[in-house]
C-alpha cells in the first residue's frame, strides 16, 4: 500500500485541472489517494465532495482551519505506515510516474526520491550547473542523481525514515528533514526521466495572469512584469 497526498488550499482551477491528471495517470494496484483540503473558501471543499464522491480508494479530509502543507502531511503521517507520496494541487504528473519512482526507490535502496521540476535548480541558471556535482546514478530509464533535497511535490518516501527522528516522529519542515537524515546516511535522489509540469511556472500569459496574485504572495515572481 502507498499512501498518495494530494493538498489543497483555494485555487480550485489548479485542482480541477490537476486531480484528474493524477488519478488517471497513477498506475498502481495497491494505492490510496488522500486529499486534504485546508479550509479553502473558493468553492474547492464543494467541488471535491462531488469529485471524490463514490471512489473508494480517494479519502477526503476537510479541516476546519489552514494547517499548512506541513500540518496536512502529519495528519497523514498519523496513520499511513510504510510509503508515501505527495503531490500538490498545481502538479502535473505524467504517466508511470509513481511505478517510475517506487521502482528506483526500492533498487537504490533510497530515502525519498524526487521528479524532476523547475523550481528544484532555481539559482543556478540551469539543469546543467546544478547536475554536474551530484554523484549520477545510470538506471535503463533515465538516470538519478543523488542530492542532499528533493522538491515537495511529485515526491515518494518511506514514512519509517521520519517516525525514527528521536522525540520527533513528525515533519517540521520537508527541507529540514531531509539535510538531517542525508546526513545519517539516508540517500535522496531525483529523477531525471520522470518530469513533472507546475503550473506556477507554465509560460501561457493569460493563465500566468489569472494566478498573479498568489504568484506575488508565495514569491515565485518578483513583480507583474515577469509574466507578461
Amino acid at each position: 500500500m502507498i499512501n498518495i497526498l494530494y493538498t489543497t488550499y483555494n485555487r480550485l482551477e489548479y485542482t480541477k485541472k490537476t486531480l484528474p491528471v493524477l488519478i488517471q495517470n497513477t498506475k498502481h494496484k495497491d494505492k490510496r489517494f488522500i486529499v486534504v483540503d485546508n479550509h479553502s473558501t473558493d468553492g474547492t471543499q464543494k467541488w471535491l465532495k462531488e469529485f471524490t464522491k463514490n471512489k473508494k480508494d480517494i479519502w477526503l479530509i476537510e479541516n476546519k482551519k489552514n494547517v499548512g502543507v506541513v500540518g496536512a502531511m502529519n495528519q497523514c503521517l498519523g496513520f499511513c505506515d510504510g510509503l508515501m507520496a505527495k503531490v500538490d494541487n498545481d502538479t502535473l504528473v505524467p504517466e508511470k510516474w509513481l511505478t517510475t519512482l517506487l521502482r528506483a526507490l526500492h533498487e537504490h535502496s533510497l530515502f525519498a526520491i524526487g521528479a524532476k521540476h523547475k523550481i528544484m535548480h532555481s539559482g543556478y541558471g540551469d539543469w546543467a550547473d546544478w547536475m554536474k556535482d551530484l554523484e549520477k546514478i545510470e538506471t535503463f530509464d533515465g538516470n538519478l542523481y543523488l542530492t542532499k533535497y528533493v522538491g515537495g511535490s511529485g515526491v515518494v518516501f518511506r514514512t519509517e525514515g521520519i517516525k525514527e527522528i528521536p522525540a520527533r516522529g513528525r515533519f517540521f519542515g520537508w527541507g529540514e528533514l531531509q539535510e538531517q537524515l542525508s546526513q545519517q546516511g539516508r540517500l535522496i535522489a531525483f529523477h531525471e526521466g520522470v518530469y513533472i509540469d507546475l503550473l506556477d511556472m507554465e509560460c501561457d500569459n493569460k493563465y500566468n495572469m489569472d494566478f498573479i496574485d498568489y504568484r506575488l504572495k508565495v514569491g515565485r515572481v518578483k513583480n507583474a512584469k515577469q509574466l507578461l
